[in-house]
């Protein structure tokens, strides 16, 4: 058996606003382990915690070799959009990263790379936020959206899940339909009346995670027609 702690490791590292996720590996591409852990969209649970929880799956990762630290890592992170977003995150947290060389993409163009094997191609996520992104012959790369819940993210759990509160509250209303969705949100939220959503968003400050928490309702509601 081949000694494990001589390996050359790779680690890749899909980093989202829900939760992170780490394969480690060597270089013929054999998987070694699997980490999992919370947030780490450094908008979402700050640069602290992305860096700790990024590293708690990496740790899971390299279990089975009983090392803490990867040869390579690359990190495809939600809320990198900016230069200044990598700007800050190179300077601010790569370096507690438990890798010797660390590499930071957008998690679209990692999720792109997996789905396609590196072949041209187009992608879409649609988890708490959406982005699309792609990928031509010539290598060249291109997203679009994945500008965030305030003014984008269209077809994520997020839209999902603020479009059900709005149809309840317009159904409450007389403005819209009746929907089999008031129901539902009322006993998701635990509250007896829709006119109880105004607290939970408002006053009890509902965060992007508990309303794309809604988003399994409306696709459980339009599968039943």
């Amino acid at each position: 058996m081949a000694d494990l702690s001589r390996l050359t490791v790779f680690v890749g590292v899909d980093g989202g606003a829900t939760k992170t996720l780490a394969v480690s590996a060597d270089a013929k591409g054999n998987v070694i382990g699997v980490g999992e852990s919370g947030p780490s969209n450094y908008h979402v649970v700050g640069l602290d915690g992305a860096v700790k929880n990024i590293n708690e799956s990496i740790r899971q990762s390299l279990a089975p070799l009983k090392r803490e630290v990867a040869d390579v890592v690359t990190l495809g992170l939600a809320g990198m959009d900016t230069r200044h977003d990598f700007e800050v995150f190179e300077r601010e947290a790569v370096s507690r990263i438990l890798g010797r060389r660390v590499f930071v993409r957008h998690d679209a163009e990692i999720a792109l790379v997996g789905a396609t094997r590196g072949e041209p191609g187009v992608m879409v996520i649609a988890g708490t936020g959406s982005v699309a992104g792609a990928r031509n012959r010539r290598g060249e790369y291109a997203r679009c959206g994945g500008w965030g819940y305030v003014v984008g993210d269209e077809g994520s759990a997020y839209f999902l899940g603020r479009e059900a509160l709005r149809a309840v509250l317009w159904a409450y209303d007389g403005r819209g339909e009746q929907t089999v969705l008031t129901e539902k949100v009322m006993e998701a939220l635990n509250i007896s009346s829709p006119d109880e959503i105004m607290r939970k968003v408002y006053v009890e400050k509902m965060s992007v995670h508990e309303i794309a928490r809604l988003a399994p309702l409306v696709t459980e509601a339009a599968r039943n027609g």
